[in-house]
């Protein structure tokens, strides 16, 4: 490339998010320790003024770190404890820092790595990666101070996926694979609220305990339970979005026509049976039904659409809509789809196609349920592309 190279790294990490944070601070730790050579040049590059900003906003703000039930914990739990960051974890098996500040957990793992002498560069974006014909990369970036070229001879891509767009992630690291060779699946919102066809808006607001199935062509899908948030053109709650990970579309459709071949169903008294509810309503006056059994507001929404006791239990067992679609990218927790993941090493993240070039976190065609499954897939994914390539420069330099 013509463009002048104006630094060279030997590791550049390509997002300031939880992964790309992650991989800085192990390749730093690795590179500071007694074995790793003490010249290793390490930068993280992030688009944003500062890293970790949609780090800084999971959990509500509380940052769920991960949950017991992640496989592979060991690693990531060390992780914690290297950064003396003391964790808590609630019924559900959620795992948050001690303070429940997702603030201080990016704040801490920023300071961490500039303290392990990684350059962190900020208010840069990365618009083009070349392989340079000697080997590594050549990377052709925008920042403040105009458009420049920085060589490096490992590459991470860690630039998150297309979810929550005001934090700077935009799905620039799928264009990025592409041009270097690397497939993408279709991508798609996830772990977001499900819009359907009938008028919620007598409902907006109401938030009912449930069991939820999901239908397909009338066939059960999945169930999940929790509480149910209602809102005017959809329909919320973590046992919602789990279950909006499942609505897997027919590409020979339109997306109305392959929408509506799902339903979603409440069951709103699920600790008991038809017969049980049908029993209990019949003993009430008709427009007393049902008091004390569900909110106001989805008590007469329930009223309006039964004629008795026997049409109001089967509504209560069975309240069914249509789905007419999902919230967009700005609603969407992650994003379903990303690098496909038969072309990268598990054990070390690196490319099948392109050596030198690693991958990590949202990037990557990975999304789990809500608890911390996502955020626990970048801190591994991140840390074993930071061992793996500080541990294959030391092989380079013996």
């Amino acid at each position: 490339m013509k463009l002048p190279v104006t630094c060279k790294f030997d590791i550049v990490i390509a997002g300031g998010g939880a992964a790309g944070l992650a991989a800085a601070v192990k390749a730093g730790l690795l590179a500071k320790s007694q074995e790793a050579p003490s010249a290793l040049r390490i930068a993280l590059i992030e688009k944003k003024e500062v890293p970790g900003k949609k780090l800084s906003a999971t959990g509500n703000g509380r940052c769920n770190l991960s949950n017991i039930a992640c496989t592979e914990r060991e690693e990531v739990d060390s992780f914690f404890d290297c950064l003396g960051l003391l964790t808590r974890t609630d019924e559900a098996g959620r795992m948050y820092p001690y303070s429940e500040e997702a603030g201080e957990v990016s704040a801490l793992l920023t300071e961490t790595a500039r303290d392990l002498n990684v350059e962190i560069m900020t208010s840069c974006q990365i618009t083009r990666v070349v392989p340079a014909a000697e080997g590594g990369f050549i990377l052709v970036t925008e920042g403040k101070g105009g458009t420049f070229g920085i060589r490096c001879s490992k590459l991470l891509i860690a630039m998150g996926g297309k979810s929550y767009s005001t934090f700077g992630t935009t799905g620039d690291g799928y264009s990025i694979a592409r041009k270097l060779g690397h497939r993408v699946t279709r991508l798609a919102p996830s772990l977001v609220p499900v819009e359907v066809k009938e008028d919620l808006a007598p409902l907006a607001g109401v938030r009912a305990k449930a069991k939820v199935s999901l239908l397909h062509c009338g066939n059960l899908v999945a169930e999940e339970e929790g509480e149910v948030q209602f809102n005017k053109d959809s329909l919320s709650g973590i046992c919602i979005m789990n279950l909006s990970r499942l609505l897997v579309l027919n590409p020979e459709k339109s997306f109305e026509d392959a929408f509506a071949e799902y339903e979603l169903c409440l069951d709103l008294v699920p600790e008991y049976g038809t017969e049980e509810v049908k029993a209990v309503l019949g003993r009430k006056p008709e427009d007393q039904m049902l008091r004390g059994l569900v909110r106001k507001k989805l008590a007469g929404y329930i009223l309006e659409r039964t004629e008795g006791a026997e049409t109001a239990a089967a509504l209560l067992k069975d309240l069914r809509f249509t789905v007419s679609g999902t919230k967009g990218w700005n609603d969407a927790q992650v994003t379903r789809g990303g690098v496909v993941l038969d072309e990268v090493k598990e054990d070390t993240m690196e490319s099948k196609l392109v050596e030198g070039l690693y991958f990590a976190g949202e990037v990557l065609d990975y999304d789990g349920p809500c608890g911390g499954w996502n955020l626990h897939y970048a801190w591994q994914t991140g840390l074993r592309a930071g061992r793996a390539m500080t541990e294959a420069l030391w092989g380079a330099k013996e």
